[in-house]
């Protein structure tokens, strides 16, 4: 399975500026500021969460043309897909490409070292061909959780 990088970004977490600007988000910063400078395992439990990812996922998405939108049969062959285990991707949208609609699965992955690679879920690589072969692209999102305070993000299409 061939990976090819589409996009990076890199995110200061202690950087006021952006914090107060959405990055982090205002209260989580406010709340959180001090308690992740002593305790980086609670820092890395913080930004694993959904409301730190919201605002770097919508970034990306819009740097590669993904919007909102799905269609009855996408619904009911992700759900077809479910019957397996948990959910295989973290988000579904459609990307606006060259005039065309080209329907998009995307997975976040979290890792604390930036040698590490992305691994897929059984579940995930069952979908893989059949989601192709229904005309998706699949994005992996790679957050890389620095002790430097940092959030390095890189994207990878299969």
């Amino acid at each position: 399975m061939e990976m090819n990088k589409k996009a990076k970004m890199s995110i200061d977490i202690l950087d006021e500026e952006k914090g107060r600007k959405g990055f982090v988000g205002e209260r989580l910063f406010k709340v959180y500021k001090w308690e992740i400078l002593e305790n980086l395992e609670g820092f890395r439990n913080l930004i694993s969460t959904t409301d730190f990812f919201e605002r770097p996922l919508r970034d990306i998405s819009s740097e590669l043309g993904i919007g909102q939108g799905i269609f009855r049969e996408d619904v009911e062959f992700l759900e077809d897909v479910r019957g397996y285990g948990p959910p295989s991707f973290d988000y579904v949208g459609v990307r606006e490409f060259e005039g065309e609609k080209q329907k998009v699965l995307l997975d976040v992955k979290t890792v604390t070292d930036v040698k590490s690679g992305v691994v897929l879920s059984p579940n995930q690589k069952k979908l893989i061909k059949p989601a192709k072969e229904r005309g998706y692209e699949i994005y992996i999102v790679k957050m890389i959780l620095s002790r430097n305070w940092k959030v390095d993000v890189e994207v990878c299409s299969i």
